[in-house]
């Protein structure tokens, strides 16, 4: 079974920020890193979801990979945090998504 683009976007959106906002929530913060939860639960989840969503949808499995940990920019706008801290907080989203990426385009590749 192959998921089409359009709908595996919307998974991973879905996905994304369900994981970041558990991991605000259980943890009391705002953004999802702050949390207890993010190294121990969150990342490894998201991480296992972006291997996940490039299995089922092996078309733009970097693409899904980036939706799902960009999620974390919209809980920490959601959240009420500052636009002061969002270019570095992009930064460190950008160099935690490779990890994610890498995943995606493992199980894509193995997939196909």
């Amino acid at each position: 079974m192959t998921i089409p683009a359009a709908p595996a976007a919307a998974i991973a959106f879905a996905g994304g920020l369900t994981i970041w906002t558990t991991a605000s929530l259980l943890g009391g913060t705002r953004e999802p890193w702050d949390s207890d939860f993010y190294w121990s639960l969150a990342y490894p989840a998201a991480l296992l979801f972006c291997g996940g969503l490039g299995f089922l949808a092996p078309e733009r499995p970097l693409v899904l990979a980036l939706i799902v940990m960009f999620g974390q920019a919209a809980i920490m706008l959601l959240g009420g945090s500052g636009l002061g801290l969002l270019p570095p907080g992009l930064a460190l989203i950008l160099v935690l998504s490779l990890p994610a990426m890498a995943l995606a385009w493992i199980a894509a590749r193995w997939r196909r």
